[in-house]
């Protein structure tokens, strides 16, 4: 060991002893203060060597091996990921590049990569493949012969041959059967029924565990497949022929003959910035990898965010390399610029054209991009390079709504009568001329670097095109702008923005009235989506022969048919709206008036509820669920909130539909407590967004955003203006919350949130028993964060936090409760059952042993007594022990005086560090909560004393006390972290406590539970447990 250690880089200061401030300030070289000792522990320092060897090898094993080609690695899901071997990694990276300094990003890569692949290796284990499931239907199968067999002696047994006859007769004598008695083959064919059907069992609830967590997983690392998934149930299976697909594909991307075409009509020299525009600090580098989304796809090289975010120690040589490419014009190898091209069907596909590609580049080159883009964003929106009418781009705004919301404005102002041409343009990324590219940013006299790296990254452009599993092609891209990174979509409006001022310079715009300056425009744009809009058709003509002149000089093409007009003069050039036909512009589906119809609306409801429908039959855990259905389905209506005259009672409807569907799911219950499903989980609710809440806070910022800026901005001071004519709720929604929740002086979205709270809280305390639970929010000496551990991070499905929440909410019997059945003595109320029954003490032992036996597990893994993570198989003995420990169980502790109290649930003698503690275990209720806790502190202190004097220890009493409903109080948390108990195991500790309470109340649930698939709830346990980092007990020197 000594050896071992040898190898690592200590200062002097830390091989030295410790000694006292004033022997260190005679011979600072040889000694340390006590404070200033080695940093790292000797296990700490013993799997740094082991990982620094680890990295050595790999970083030399995939030296030769072509990026693209080296070994690929998983994502890691959050509840397995072990941060101590992540900051090992980073901390052996970090000694690597002290010695070896990357020069290039190839050689940032190669770290990357093999970081990558000592955290894979490093943290597991290889293990054999469990034939368990084999052997489970082996026995299945030879138990059904054996029935087979017996059956057909229990009918005739004559019939049977001499090697049947033998066999059935070793069957009935392994059970102590008679074979030639009738009744003794009946009780036979009993027991082996009885057997088919636990093994049965067995495999169904192992089916049923694999689906559940491989569905949570999906969901935490693969959010959208997920999502596409719900949509798409069965993937889709074409007929297409890979030569077409291959075919079409080979012709995109592909130069067009321009070499005599001018741009000069449209190309407009702009006069340099005054303000010197350099590159991004160190500082706001190291801000935008703080920001950079965890498991993004990755690209050709296989590197994740995740490990780019974490190896920290890299960062500041990643930034001088990224800052050489983009300013020095430093190149990097083919990799860094290839992307992956998925091609995803359309429908069911018939033609090489019916895919449409998605393309993954690298999260370096991504990176890199954003660093430009931000620099480019700066110099765009400082010297105003984009026209108004553009709001694809624009930051600090939504776009896409504010632009839907002053089509509706424009159109009002004419009573809907405006000529109108709607326009599509076919794949409009992919058709952009190179040569107009980089003559745009050439005229916009941005700084000189900016366009040499544009043309450098726009030549080496490279996709591997893939159909299903296989490439089908590699393509060079010779014309558009490939997507994929935040730089794309800016490079793409500038490219469009002179068509834009073409437009506005040459032809007639119209005019929205404000209470200010008036708003002129003739188009809206938002990317690739124009519509042109006039009084006079004569008008509009022009505005579209423009149009296509522009498109046509650049490699733009109309897509005629997903273009509409709403005149004849224009019906060559796209479909006709005429009488009931629509429109869909901005997501909104408006009629050849430019009038939104109430289609929009009905869609989104269906289709939120539709969405919430599909996730409920998942099987997610309950918080997974919750944030599905915010995600998924409720925010489908965010972008709509504002642009639609929706009222609040719509906002209420659609709150109560997303109710109902729960209701049917059992993910929610009639008599349960409809505002703790709105609440934060962190204050005891279950976290579902509420519309009708979230429709008042958009709104308000919205008008508060609108109005800030009016006298600057024609454009929404044109929207607020018509909102103001036609007293919308966006522009009276100050006045409607002030009433609704009777707020006086200052408003804002803060003070908002706490009064839609407040005006929950007020209608729980309405109600007799929804109010009890959430009474402990007014005792200062109860964490409502620490009591609500169990919905922040447990594992339970949502019908089981469903049943378990309405048992918290003592609504469960729905009516009033009569005696108790058990004592009949008092009433039978669900405080009653859960702790104050003295005919059911059985059940609170049982329940009290559970939490105890889930310490004592912990602590035998922490001390290395036994390892393994299976609560439901742990079996508590009374004392048991190693070199370094003893852990004794309700066993009385002898000592030379009597002491009354002398039986603690766990007794823990640390003989490494001389330390001994005494746990007490105690479930109570509310009104006993803080008494309990004293009580079990202070019940042990005398033989705390006599422990002290007689094991010459420190003796330290520990009480791990909550109510029958989950609370804690504020001292809790400090227990834990003394027994080293995680936040995760709190919450299953609490979950299990709930569980057992409603078992001993609800007689059906003590029976058949919630007829859940996954049956074994101490998996949860089991989960949790995978996620605790072992802490070592190490002796200090």
């Amino acid at each position: 060991m000594n050896s071992r250690i040898g190898q690592e880089k200590l200062s002097p200061q830390s091989q030295a002893r410790s000694c006292s401030q004033r022997e260190f300030k005679q011979n600072p070289t040889k000694r340390i203060k006590s404070d200033d000792q080695t940093k790292y522990n000797l296990n700490e320092t013993e799997e740094y060597l082991r990982i620094r060897e680890l990295f050595n090898n790999k970083i030399l094993d995939i030296t030769n091996t072509e990026v693209t080609k080296v070994e690929r690695t998983r994502k890691i899901p959050a509840d397995v990921l072990k941060e101590n071997l992540i900051s090992t990694i980073n901390r052996v990276v970090g000694e690597y590049i002290s010695r070896i300094p990357p020069k290039s990003m190839t050689d940032i890569v190669r770290i990357l990569q093999t970081a990558q692949l000592c955290y894979s290796d490093a943290s597991t284990s290889p293990r054999n493949r469990s034939k368990w499931k084999e052997s489970i239907n082996a026995k299945i199968i030879q138990l059904e012969s054996d029935k087979t067999l017996l059956e057909k002696s229990k009918l005739n047994l004559s019939k049977l041959s001499e090697q049947e006859t033998k066999l059935a007769k070793k069957i009935m004598r392994q059970k102590g059967l008679i074979l030639s008695k009738p009744i003794d083959i009946t009780e036979a064919l009993s027991q082996l029924n009885e057997a088919v059907e636990i093994y049965k069992k067995k495999l169904t609830v192992y089916e049923h565990r694999l689906e559940f967590r491989h569905q949570n997983r999906s969901f935490e690392l693969f959010r959208r497949r997920f999502y596409r998934n719900l949509v798409e149930e069965k993937q889709v299976e074409h007929n297409v022929p890979v030569e077409e697909i291959k075919k079409f594909w080979s012709t995109m991307w592909n130069n067009r003959d321009n070499e005599n075409v001018k741009f000069d009509p449209y190309i407009v020299q702009q006069f340099p910035g005054d303000a010197d525009v350099k590159f991004l600090s160190a500082d706001e580098f190291f801000k935008i990898i703080s920001f950079l989304p965890n498991w993004k796809a990755a690209g050709p090289d296989g590197i994740f965010n995740f490990y780019i975010k974490k190896m920290t120690n890299i960062h500041s040589y990643m930034y001088e390399i990224v800052r050489n490419i983009c300013i020095e014009g430093k190149e990097c190898k083919s990799w860094f610029y290839q992307g992956l091209t998925y091609l995803i069907p359309k429908g069911t596909p018939s033609k090489g054209s019916d895919f449409r590609p998605i393309t993954c580049m690298s999260n370096l080159y991504k990176l890199t991009t954003k660093c430009v883009t931000e620099v480019m964003q700066l110099e765009v929106e400082s010297r105003q390079l984009l026209s108004g009418n553009q709001l694809g781009t624009v930051r600090r705004i939504q776009g896409a709504k504010e632009q839907a919301m002053v089509n509706i404005a424009l159109n009002k102002n004419f009573n809907n009568n405006l000529k109108t041409m709607w326009i599509d343009v076919k794949k409009a990324f992919d058709s952009i001329d190179h040569n107009y590219l980089f003559q745009c940013i050439e005229s916009l006299n941005m700084p000189v670097w900016i366009l040499s790296f544009i043309k450098s990254i726009t030549e080496k452009w490279n996709l591997d095109i893939i159909s299903g599993k296989d490439k089908i092609l590699n393509k060079r891209i010779e014309r558009g702008i490939l997507q994929g990174d935040s730089l794309s979509p800016l490079l793409f409006v500038l490219c469009m923005d002179p068509l834009s001022r073409k437009l506005n310079s040459k032809y007639p715009m119209i005019m929205s009235n404000t209470d200010g300056n008036p708003h002129f425009t003739n188009h809206l744009l938002f990317i690739d989506d124009l519509k042109l809009i006039a009084e006079k058709e004569e008008t509009l003509n022009l505005l579209l022969e423009e149009t296509k002149n522009f498109f046509k000089l650049i490699g733009l093409e109309m897509n005629k048919e997903k273009s509409a007009t709403n005149i004849k003069a224009c019906e060559e050039d796209g479909i006709l709206l005429d009488g009931t036909d629509s429109y869909k512009y901005l997501g909104i589906i408006e009629n050849s008036n430019s009038k939104p119809t109430e289609e929009t609306l009905n869609k989104i409801r269906k289709e939120i509820i539709n969405r919430v429908e599909k996730l409920c039959v998942k099987k997610l855990k309950s918080k997974n669920l919750f944030k599905a259905i915010n995600e998924h389905a409720i925010s489908l209506i965010n972008y709509y909130i504002g642009v639609l005259k929706i009222e609040p009672e719509t906002f209420q409807e659609i709150d109560h539909d997303i109710r109902q569907v729960l209701l049917k799911y059992k993910i929610h219950y009639q008599m349960a407590c409809k505002e703790r499903l709105y609440l934060p989980r962190d204050e005891m609710g279950r976290g579902l967004q509420s519309i009708s809440f979230r429709s008042e806070k958009m709104l308000l910022e919205l008008r508060d955003n609108f109005e800030a800026t009016q006298n600057t901005n024609t454009r929404r001071a044109a929207i607020l203006k018509v909102e103001k004519d036609s007293s919308s709720h966006l522009y009276c929604i100050r006045e409607y919350l002030r009433s609704k929740y009777n707020i006086e002086g200052e408003l804002n979205n803060k003070i908002l949130d706490q009064k839609q709270k407040d005006s929950m809280y007020s209608e729980i305390l309405k109600r007799t028993n929804h109010a009890k639970l959430y009474k402990a929010k007014s005792n200062e000496i109860v964490s409502i964060k620490e009591s609500s551990m169990w919905l922040k991070l447990g594992n339970n499905t949502a019908r089981e936090e469903a049943a378990l929440c309405n048992l918290q909410d003592r609504n469960i019997f729905m009516s009033v409760p009569g005696t108790c059945k058990h004592c009949n003595k008092a009433i039978g109320t669900v405080d009653h059952l859960a702790t104050k029954c003295d005919r059911i003490l059985n059940d609170y032992t049982r329940r009290h042993n559970e939490i105890v036996r889930c310490i004592h597990l912990l602590l035998c893994n922490n001390y290395k007594i036994k390892s393994s993570k299976r609560m439901r198989s742990h079996s508590i003995q009374e004392i048991v022990g190693n070199k370094e420990v003893e852990i004794r169980v309700d066993t009385r502790i002898k000592t030379d005086i009597k002491v009354p109290n002398n039986r603690p649930d766990l007794f823990v003698y640390d003989k490494k560090k001389g330390e001994i503690t005494l746990i007490e275990v105690g479930i109570t209720n509310q009104d006993l909560l803080q008494t309990v806790e004293t009580e079990k502190k202070r019940k042990y202190d005398l033989l705390a004393s006599e422990l002290a004097i007689i094991y010459r220890a420190k003796v330290k009493i520990i009480p791990i006390v909550m109510t029958w409903d989950g609370i804690v109080t504020t001292y809790h948390k400090n227990y834990l972290r003394e027994l080293e108990i995680t936040n995760n195991i709190q919450a299953y500790m609490q979950s299990k406590v709930l569980k057992k309470t409603l078992e001993s109340i609800n007689f059906d649930f003590r029976r058949r539970g919630l007829n859940e698939e996954i049956t074994t709830r101490e998996e949860v346990f089991e989960t949790n447990l995978e996620s605790v980092e072992k802490v070592e007990v190490v002796q200090t020197a």
